[in-house]
């Protein structure tokens, strides 16, 4: 198998307004606006430089929602210049830039192919007159596709690396609806494809690497849902059948959530402190990307009464935005979150005779017996599994039923307490 090298990203999402950001700040709202561009723009950047034979795009490279001309004209330049360098484009389109949405919306260079909703055939890529590989992808016909598209990818020809590529959800994804939902199991046979390149989740995600089977998130961030860096996967392979995969930061702007440990903050002052020196942190290690940034407090202390206040996490996030005014590259701080609470003494309180102290015994109890923590947690399942209730509480999918009976041990003693 002769080398070979391609670029793997997915959920582009071009143009994405960002309209509730730009109520606040006009400087920050402009370059959020340009920032999907912009890392459009990089991805274009990483191909020509790195010399690549090839990209894929996995999905919801629009939102077509959305309407959006200069998203579609500044996907299609960046074609050309892939065109005019001699990288081809394979694509495939997602619930967000269905087929019967986009098809006819854009003429496309030449070098560009666009699967269908209902293929059975592999293009085989070449350069130089060599085959290099073979790719196979299916577009979403319309918005909310529910088969299994995974089960629709035939074996790919032997003796050539075979891609395919699909937009979907492997398994259960918090915050994703189930789009061509699958399991890893559907993907597990090797012999009939070797690279996944997968779309539609927005984390970065390598599942598995016999296949290999890779999400490799969105590529620019837009809200803090999606923090951290962005980009996208640059995928070698060699004569010898080894396969690298190199994570390459594309994002123009990143979304960052810094947590402050209320048990470590005793006053104003000692907030102050805290964070700018968490906000200088991220700084350091984002290097030149503006940045967007949310303080969330949690955790107990007696400096909570004060948080709890409006007037005082104003003056707060006023002041350090004051001080973030002049930073290049910007930062704008979008909020301070209070997720704090008072101090509880909970073996006291399980001692008392009043309601919280019947409460506290009644849940130690219920963590105690392995029957009703089943009962409480079968009961959960249907919630858990709701749409609405992924959405809303994302944070509640990452913790076990023990943790839940915690959280909802000590909301009841806030409530009570109040």
């Amino acid at each position: 198998m002769p080398d070979f090298s391609f670029i793997h990203a997915a959920d582009l999402h071009l143009g994405t307004p960002f309209t509730g950001i730009g109520r606040v700040n006009e400087e920050i709202s402009s370059l959020l606006l340009s920032s999907t561009f912009k890392a459009f723009d990089n991805l274009v950047d990483l191909a020509v430089s790195k010399g690549v034979d090839f990209v894929v795009l996995c999905g919801d490279l629009f939102d077509t929602a959305e309407k959006n001309l200069k998203a579609l004209l500044h996907f299609r330049a960046g074609m050309k210049i892939l065109d005019e360098k001699g990288i081809q484009v394979f694509i495939v389109h997602g619930n967000h830039d269905p087929l019967d949405e986009i098809s006819g919306a854009l003429e496309l260079p030449g070098n560009c192919h666009v699967f269908s909703g209902n293929n059975n055939e592999w293009k085989i890529v070449r350069h130089g007159g060599v085959d290099l590989a073979a790719v196979f992808g299916i577009s979403f016909p319309q918005r909310a596709v529910m088969e299994n598209l995974a089960r629709k990818v035939p074996s790919g020809p032997k003796g050539l690396f075979r891609i395919a590529m699909l937009h979907c959800t492997v398994g259960k994804q918090a915050g994703h609806d189930p789009y061509a939902p699958c399991s890893l199991s559907d993907l597990a046979p090797s012999m009939r494809v070797d690279y996944w390149a997968l779309g539609h989740v927005h984390a970065r995600k390598e599942l598995c690497t016999d296949p290999f089977v890779v999400y490799p998130g969105v590529l620019q961030g837009r809200n803090f849902a999606e923090q951290g860096e962005k980009g996208a996967f640059l995928v070698r392979g060699s004569q010898d059948g080894e396969v690298n995969l190199a994570f390459h930061p594309l994002d123009a702007a990143r979304w960052y959530e810094l947590d402050m440990d209320a048990a470590m903050i005793s006053g104003p002052g000692q907030f102050m402190d805290k964070a700018w020196g968490k906000i200088e942190k991220i700084r350091q290690k984002s290097g030149s990307k503006p940045l967007v940034l949310r303080i969330c407090v949690t955790g107990r202390s007696e400096f909570s009464g004060q948080l709890g206040k409006e007037e005082v996490i104003s003056d707060l996030l006023n002041e350090l935005r004051d001080g973030l005014a002049y930073m290049d590259p910007p930062i704008w701080l979008d909020s301070i979150k209070n997720y704090s609470k008072r101090p509880i003494d909970l073996e006291s309180r399980r001692k008392s005779r009043d309601l919280v102290g019947m409460l506290l015994r009644e849940t130690e109890t219920l963590k105690k017996d392995p029957g009703l923590v089943q009962l409480a947690q079968k009961e959960l399942e249907p919630i858990l599994a709701s749409r609405a209730f992924r959405a809303d509480c994302p944070d509640a999918l990452s913790g076990d039923i023990y943790s839940l009976l915690e959280d909802a041990e000590f909301m009841l003693l806030d409530l009570l307490e109040e």
